[in-house]
């Protein structure tokens, strides 16, 4: 077999079997019959089969080597490349193009625009302008590029054996403290990264598809202060955001560190991002300093959550109820207005509201919560066109919603219901 420079396939010749030529007997049996599973007529009995078929499907990636029997395929032993490695991660998280030329080596190369952009992005860097597009790539290699593509955090823990004191040691902990790369078990109780051993391409499907399904930014992706590390407060993806003195806030004055985790190595908040019922009954009643010690045990699906803690406590004072009989605080599930109403009237023991603020509730059961949150100063709801509110009861709430409530109520001086008399 060779690898044709500038091409995107893996140029494969069969022979010696009956009839010879690439249908002789050597040729994976669902490219002669036609008879096999999903996008690739030889990956039935790969067990990454199911990434190759993500990768085409749903990242709108075609990454495939020459057919074989006239049938799509997809090689997956065949060694991957450092071109072939930026052009699928590049195309799966939509790397931006026009580009400038970056190297001397790869005019006409197939993946050209995603060499420059790779370059663009500091993720593969040339030597003496020669990106060597062919040059196939270790595990290592594929390690620091995406290191460096995802901007992946330092990890807290070594994770291998095999690479202690190499110059590549922080960018194997950073892939897997991110899950995208495993390593292998000894069998006796090490585990090796074996950073010099070539990747594959079903490697290449592999690791693009769990960055996919880990919700992981690409450089490219990031707000501009959280690339270059110079932004205002204390998260830098925050800087445009009308609610960031209400994010600092909730970190500063309030002490709640209510991160979404780091971007390129800073803190970063995702205002945009929707909030579940579990950080909103954390940060509010959190910011509300509710007492934590003593309460018994509410729920059965939260053991060993980091915040069961809390979720006791609010259960115990009456703030939450859970699902099920009583059983379960489901954490994850998504947070709409009419559940803040319901923590927050509930946290601060609201009084009945005197008058009706919004249109768009009338006979609803959760009219009386939304009227007392609205009386309290927690809530305006939205302007329905004609004059009058409505509250939006079932539009969810995002992690920015729940940093100004926290800071709202704090600002009001209420008294959460531990402190009533």
């Amino acid at each position: 077999s060779r690898t044709v420079p500038g091409e995107p396939w893996h140029w494969e010749w069969w022979g010696g079997g009956p009839g010879g030529g690439p249908c002789g007997s050597n040729l994976p049996r669902g490219c002669q019959t036609g008879d096999f599973d999903g996008v690739f007529c030889d990956d039935d009995k790969s067990s990454n089969e199911s990434e190759h078929n993500y990768l085409w499907n749903q990242l709108d990636v075609h990454f495939k080597c020459k057919n074989k029997g006239g049938r799509r395929a997809f090689c997956p032993g065949a060694e991957a490349s450092r071109a072939q490695t930026v052009m699928v991660l590049g195309k799966a998280f939509d790397a931006p193009g026009g580009k400038p030329n970056a190297f001397t080596d790869d005019g006409g190369h197939a993946y050209e625009r995603w060499l420059n952009s790779a370059a663009f992005y500091d993720i593969l860097q040339g030597d003496n302008r020669k990106v060597h597009a062919d040059r196939k790539l270790s595990r290592s290699g594929l390690a620091i590029v995406l290191k460096r593509t995802f901007a992946l955090p330092p990890a807290d823990r070594d994770y291998f054996d095999d690479d202690d004191n190499s110059s590549t040691e922080d960018a194997h902990n950073r892939v897997a403290a991110a899950g995208l790369m495993k390593g292998f078990s000894d069998g006796h109780g090490r585990r090796d990264f074996k950073g010099h051993k070539k990747i594959n391409r079903s490697a290449l499907a592999v690791v693009a598809t769990r960055a996919k399904k880990a919700h992981l930014k690409p450089i490219w992706d990031l707000p501009r202060p959280c690339q270059t590390g110079n932004f205002q407060g204390v998260y830098c993806d925050d800087d445009n955001s009308s609610n960031q003195a209400d994010h600092n806030q909730l970190n500063r004055r309030l002490d709640i560190p209510f991160t979404c985790g780091e971007l390129n190595g800073h803190p970063a908040f995702c205002p945009a991002e929707k909030a579940t019922r579990g950080q909103a009954v954390w940060v509010l009643t959190r910011a509300a300093g509710i007492p934590l010690n003593g309460h018994p045990n509410a729920f059965r699906d939260d053991n060993h959550h980091g915040w069961e803690k809390t979720f006791d406590a609010a259960h115990d004072f009456g703030i939450v109820r859970g699902y099920d009989n009583d059983r379960d605080m489901r954490p994850g599930i998504g947070a709409d207005r009419t559940m803040l109403a319901i923590i927050l009237s509930r946290l601060y023991d609201l009084p009945r509201a005197d008058r009706d603020y919004f249109t768009d509730d009338n006979g609803s059961p959760a009219e009386v919560w939304h009227n007392k949150v609205a009386a309290a100063g927690l809530f305006a709801g939205f302007d329905n066109g004609r004059g009058g509110r409505k509250f939006m009861g079932n539009k969810r709430v995002t992690r920015s919603t729940l940093a100004t409530l926290a800071v709202r109520a704090d600002a009001l001086n209420l008294i959460p219901i531990w402190d009533q008399d």
